[in-house]
């Protein structure tokens, strides 16, 4: 098994700034925290009487019971308008049309999290964080898979309504903007 290290002071005071902002009631995503934790679980040398161990309780009580709803969010063909479809693996285009103001609107009522396939490296985590930056978002945490949210938004689904579909019918589907699966503009 790989070790990871984990500076355990630092974790204590993120996990401390975390509380603060539940205090505040501005909660953002704590992603990073909750991965240096994890870590530091994994470990074994987290003591249960350790400071970082009660605001990680008070901070999970806080997201079970007194959270908002959580919003998932696709990145490619939601945010990004991906008018290019996958070009050159780079976060290339402007936000869809309303983007931003939809996502600053629905931050009053949900916590609101990005999905993306290309968040599974670094460098496409990387890639979101400085799009979401250049063009005035909220910082958001970015998840590889869907997460279990209240509702999700993505440009490709279809809505389950009790019937189940012909196969074939999908395979006619299109995105919001007219693009078929693979296409390239």
């Amino acid at each position: 098994m790989t070790s990871n290290f984990v500076d355990k002071d630092a974790l204590v005071r993120h996990i401390l700034l975390l509380e603060d902002e539940l205090e505040d009631d501005r909660m953002t995503s704590p992603r990073e925290v909750l991965e240096m934790l994890y870590v530091l679980l994994r470990q074994g040398d987290f003591d249960a009487k350790d400071p970082g161990q009660a605001c990680f309780d008070r901070y999970t009580h806080a997201k079970l019971y007194h959270a908002k709803p959580l919003l998932c969010l696709d990145f490619d063909g939601v945010l990004h308008r991906y008018s290019k479809g996958y070009h050159d693996a780079t976060a290339y285009d402007v936000p869809t049309e309303g983007a931003l103001d939809f996502v600053q609107e629905a931050s009053e009522h949900f916590q609101i999290c990005i999905s993306s396939a290309r968040a599974n490296t670094e460098t496409g985590r990387q890639q979101i964080r400085e799009w979401l930056r250049q063009y005035g978002f909220p910082d958001l945490p970015i998840e590889v898979a869907k997460p279990p949210a209240f509702l999700t938004i993505d440009d490709r689904v279809h809505k389950f309504d009790g019937t189940w579909p012909d196969p074939k019918d999908l395979l006619q589907y299109r995105a919001w903007n007219g693009e078929k699966w693979g296409s390239k503009a």
